[in-house]
């Protein structure tokens, strides 16, 4: 929580600082719902600092611990943290001009978010999508037909969920 305070504070460094902090004091007692929030945060962190490399390598971890399920770990956050780690690594690939494995990651992102109903997810991942659309600077090869359609999509669903967080990733 300290490490989100200061990230929208606008001190991405101190936030990373507070998150490696915080995965170094993870252990085998930690619940597995701390744990994916814990390293969430941290890899947000990574990815607001510039540490794209280093954010998604903290990403796939992510991925690869919670075994394919979106239901793992959500019970703290209300989120999908696998869901979330996918649609960050497809934001990090579009930061590193890896779109061709951009869109597949994105594409996924919004999949399970529109299979398991996670709402919150659904409107990350359509805003991620049109934020790396912008950063290649054009839709070709885009996982959606309709850009605006999913931008304004992700709008709502910010709106409809009152998160601050939610409507300027939208």
């Amino acid at each position: 929580g300290f490490a989100v305070h200061r990230l929208v504070k606008g001190g991405p460094e101190a936030a990373l600082v507070v998150a490696a902090e915080a995965v170094g004091m993870l252990d085998d007692r930690t619940d597995l719902g701390e744990v994916f929030l814990v390293k969430w945060m941290h890899a947000y962190s990574l990815l607001a600092a510039g540490r794209l490399l280093q954010a998604l390598a903290a990403c796939d971890e992510i991925i690869t611990l919670s075994g394919g399920d979106p239901q793992v770990g959500r019970e703290l956050g209300g989120y999908s943290p696998l869901i979330a780690a996918e649609h960050c690594a497809a934001w990090v690939q579009a930061h590193t001009g890896r779109f061709d494995e951009c869109w597949p990651r994105a594409e996924r992102a919004i999949r399970l978010a529109r299979e398991h109903g996670i709402k919150e997810n659904l409107g990350w991942a359509l805003g991620t999508l049109a934020n790396s659309a912008y950063l290649a600077r054009g839709t070709s090869r885009l996982p959606v037909p309709d850009l605006i359609g999913a931008a304004l999509e992700a709008v709502d669903i910010a709106e409809a969920i009152g998160s601050r967080y939610s409507q300027i990733i939208a």
